[in-house]
């Protein structure tokens, strides 16, 4: 429904009376005007810049970066709120983006906002941290669009291997990605505050090699050598029998979501013939809804509090509920398949399907704690 302004008369005549003031302006008067904007030079910028990316992403991938003008709104603390659309600058800024790892000079791209946001297509070429910075020069696009805070955000960039299928973490969230090197890939995601320390290896039941309860130094580490994990409480052999066994140290109080992802050579039956057999400390609820058993092991690792606990093992139930807080897991949401090495796609085929060339995907919501699990 429109909604129409009843005008003050008083406030129609000043209008009239501006409008015909305007019109005997000199020409060259009316040019040099400036257009309205709130991000103007003074003493204090009123303006600043938020940038929008993933924490993680594959080394030598595409991906998005947005870049919104913000400012500043009255509020306690360091508040912004979007520049509004109509504002001058809002069409007409210009936004540079240097992406840069260490003290390097990185590499600079440029890009037009378009209703207040720019966006940049960026891939980094190297594994490791970078940083991106977001600036407006005085004078790029229009000399009166140039007085904004400068934005920062970090990322980690990770070496997948080619052909190894991963899910891409979205953005703002704590998230990191990590493949198996042997056909396994997995993205952990979860609130802000967490941080995850991800291990892949070929044993259920091994613990962190000369580490005891420390995290490992690298990012990509493999548990102990051993034998394969042996079959219990229903739980087969991982369907990447050389390092698919995914643990990881979890810090932080929230739930997470896992999405495992499987190469095409490792995917050998229908996508909803897969399971996830799931190992942990905390006892949860099974496939077939009895109590996950103890394990037989004598210790539940590797994990940062719960080393000595005993361990329970079984195969996880579906989702039922869609709200977390409802149904907080351990449980399976979503199987799924694709041909693409970057991201993933629902898929509702049952099981017997022909997935021959396709990648399998499967998403797990997880309560905290430090768990191992597999999809077989």
């Amino acid at each position: 429904m429109q909604r129409f302004l009843r005008h003050h008369p008083l406030s129609a005549l000043w209008a009239f009376l501006s409008l015909i003031a305007a019109a005997i302006l000199p020409f060259g008067s009316v040019a040099s005007a400036q257009s309205p904007t709130l991000c103007q030079s003074n003493e204090f910028f009123n303006c600043t810049l938020g940038i929008s990316a993933p924490e993680s992403v594959p080394v030598g991938e595409p991906f998005t970066v947005s870049v919104t003008l913000l400012q500043y709104g009255n509020c306690d603390g360091n508040c912004t709120i979007p520049l509004p659309k109509s504002d001058f600058c809002a069409s007409k800024t210009v936004v540079s983006l240097n992406v840069y790892q260490g003290e390097g000079p990185g590499t600079t791209y440029s890009s037009k906002v378009k209703a207040g946001v720019a966006r940049f297509n960026v891939s980094v070429p190297a594994g490791g941290h970078w940083s991106l910075d977001a600036y407006v020069a005085h004078g790029e696009g229009n000399p009166n669009c140039g007085y904004f805070d400068d934005g920062n955000a970090e990322l980690m960039a990770v070496v997948i291997p080619v052909g190894q299928p991963i899910a891409p973490c979205p953005d703002n969230l704590t998230c990191v990605q990590t493949a198996s090197g042997t056909g396994s890939a997995a993205t952990l995601i979860a609130d802000e505050g967490t941080t995850f320390t991800p291990l892949f290896g070929d044993n259920y039941f091994s613990s962190f090699a000369e580490s005891g309860l420390a995290p490992p130094s690298s990012d990509f580490s493999s548990f102990a050598a051993s034998a394969l994990s042996r079959r219990a409480n229903g739980c087969d052999t991982p369907a990447d029998p050389d390092g698919g066994v995914l643990g990881f140290l979890h810090e932080g109080g929230g739930s997470k979501t896992i999405v495992f992802a499987l190469r095409s050579d490792l995917v050998t039956k229908g996508i909803g013939r897969y399971n996830i057999c799931w190992q942990s400390d905390l006892q949860f609820k099974q496939r077939d809804g009895t109590l996950a058993p103890l394990d037989g092991t004598s210790t539940c690792g590797p994990t940062l509090d719960h080393q000595d606990q005993p361990c329970y093992r079984g195969i996880l139930p579906n989702c039922k509920k869609k709200d977390p807080a409802k149904n907080p897991g351990p449980c399976v949401l979503f199987r799924s398949r694709g041909q693409h090495n970057i991201g993933y796609v629902d898929d509702d085929d049952g099981p017997g399907d022909d997935l021959r060339g396709h990648s399998g995907y499967f998403g797990v919501r997880a309560p905290p704690g430090d768990p191992k699990a597999y999809p077989f």
